[in-house]
C-alpha cells in the first residue's frame, strides 16, 4: 500500500514523535512518503529519521497549520493570514506533483487542521485520513481559518476519515462512530523494559514547553515554592523548550527570583535522557490545560515515576482509564493549585509503590506502539473497503 503522510511540523513534539513511531513498523510493511515544512535550521529529527531510514521525505517549501492564536494589531493578522493562504495554495501544487509521482492508496495528514492534504485528495479521488491530536480552538484563544464551522464541514466529509488520539477529542468534535475512531498513541514498543529506580533522588520534574502560557509551568513553580519551605532538600526540575526573551517565561523567572528559588529550580532545556531523569525523580508535574494526549504521563508511568497531573482533558483520560481498568488510582490529580500543593505533598510523604506499579500495568495494555500501528492499519483496511463501496 502506498500511504503519504503529511506533517505539520518537523520539530520535537508529541505529534511528531508520534509519528516516527508509526513508521518505524508501517515503514517495513508499505510504501511510504511524508510531506513536511523544510528544514531551514537542519537538525529536524523527523526529516534526519526519514533520511536514515530511505523514507520518501518531501520537504521543499515551509508550510503550518491553518489555527493562529488573536493578534491584536489588525493589519498584522491580516499580513499573516495572507501568508498562510499563500502557503497553502503553494503546498497544493506541490502535492498535486507527489500525487502524480507517488501515486498513494491513502493520504495520512498528521493533525489538523492542516487544510491541502484533505483538498487534493478529494480533487484525486484519494482516501483521507485525519490525525486530530489536539482540541484546537479550546482554552487556547485559537482561531481556525478561515471559520470552525468550515473546517469541521471537511472533517465530517463524505472521503474523509477521522483517528482521534482520545474519547474526548473524540466528542469534542462530535466524530462519527460508523466513520472514524479513536486510537491511543503509541509511545514505546512492547518489548521496552525500563530501568527500575526505587531509590529516587531529591528532585520533582516539570516537562512541558516553558513559553506557554497553556502548559503551566507557572503554576508549576507557585506551587513547588510552598513545597520547599517544608522540604529543604527538594528541587525542580524543568525541562522543555525555553527562550529568555518570551514574555511568558520572563514572567516565571522573575517569580523564581522574587521567591529566592534559583538554588532549587533549575531550568534544563530540551533533553534526551528523558527516561534516565523521570526513572529517578520522585514526581512528575503535568499542570498543562486542554492537553490532547499527554506522551509524557505515559512515559512517566513507563519509568516508575509518579504522575501529579491536572484532571482535564487528555490527562483525565488516562487517568480514568486506570480507575476503569484497575478500579484504582494510577497517579494524584489536582483542579487547582492548592490541591497541587497538596498532592506534591502527599507523593513525598507516602509509599507510592503500589500506585507506580498498577500505572506501568496500564500504559503496558494501552499504550505500546505496536498496539497503536496494529490499529491504524486495521482502520487502513476500513477506510479503503468504505471508501470504495461509495463508489
Amino acid at each position: 500500500m502506498n500511504i503519504l503522510f503529511i506533517a505539520h511540523e518537523n520539530t520535537i513534539s508529541g505529534s511528531t514523535i508520534a509519528l516516527i513511531n508509526i513508521l518505524s513498523i508501517l515503514k517495513d510493511r508499505h510504501n511510504l512518503a511524508v510531506v513536511c515544512p523544510i528544514d531551514a535550521k537542519g537538525d529536524s529529527p523527523l526529516i534526519k529519521y526519514l533520511r536514515d531510514n530511505n523514507i520518501a521525505c518531501y520537504d521543499k517549501y515551509f508550510f503550518e497549520i491553518f489555527i493562529y492564536s488573536e493578534e491584536k494589531n489588525v493589519v498584522r493578522r491580516i499580513i499573516r493570514n495572507i501568508g498562510r493562504v499563500y502557503r497553502h495554495y503553494r503546498l497544493k501544487k506541490y502535492l498535486r506533483q507527489i500525487f502524480l509521482n507517488f501515486k498513494p492508496d491513502i493520504v495520512h495528514t498528521n493533525n489538523g487542521p492542516l487544510l491541502a492534504g484533505f483538498d487534493v485528495s478529494k480533487e484525486f479521488g484519494i482516501p483521507h485520513v485525519w490525525h486530530l491530536r489536539e482540541y484546537q480552538d479550546w482554552g487556547y484563544n485559537m482561531h481556525v481559518m478561515y471559520s470552525k464551522r468550515a473546517w469541521l464541514k471537511k472533517v465530517h466529509s463524505p472521503g474523509n476519515f477521522n483517528i482521534a488520539i482520545s474519547k474526548g477529542i473524540f466528542k469534542y468534535f462530535n466524530l462519527r462512530p460508523d466513520f472514524d475512531t479513536v486510537i491511543y498513541d503509541g509511545v514505546f514498543h512492547e518489548n521496552f523494559r525500563p530501568q527500575i529506580n526505587e531509590i529516587k533522588e531529591d528532585y520533582i520534574t516539570y516537562i512541558g514547553n516553558l513559553c506557554k502560557e497553556e502548559k503551566g509551568f507557572l503554576d508549576a513553580l507557585v506551587a513547588f515554592s510552598e513545597i520547599s519551605k517544608k522540604h529543604d532538600s527538594i528541587c525542580l526540575q524543568a525541562v522543555g523548550f525555553y527562550d529568555i526573551d518570551d514574555s511568558y517565561y520572563k514572567k516565571c523567572h522573575k517569580f523564581i527570583s522574587e521567591n529566592r528559588l534559583e538554588r532549587k529550580v533549575k531550568i534544563l532545556g530540551i533533553r534526551s535522557d528523558i527516561y534516565e531523569i523521570l526513572q529517578k525523580s520522585r514526581a512528575l508535574i503535568i499542570t498543562s490545560h486542554y492537553e490532547g494526549f499527554g506522551f509524557t504521563c505515559v512515559e512517566a508511568m513507563l519509568n516508575n515515576c509518579i504522575v501529579i497531573a491536572r484532571n482535564e482533558a487528555g490527562i483525565k483520560e488516562q487517568m480514568d482509564n486506570g480507575v476503569e481498568l484497575l478500579n484504582r488510582e494510577v497517579g494524584f490529580r489536582f483542579n487547582n493549585i492548592q490541591e497541587l500543593i497538596s498532592c506534591i505533598e502527599q507523593s513525598l510523604s507516602m509509599n507510592t509503590e503500589s500506585m507506580r506499579q498498577d500505572a506501568y500495568q496500564l500504559v503496558c495494555s494501552l499504550y505500546t506502539i505496536e498496539k497503536s500501528v496494529s490499529s491504524i492499519e486495521s482502520f487502513y483496511s476500513f477506510v479503503l473497503k468504505r471508501f470504495k463501496a461509495k463508489k
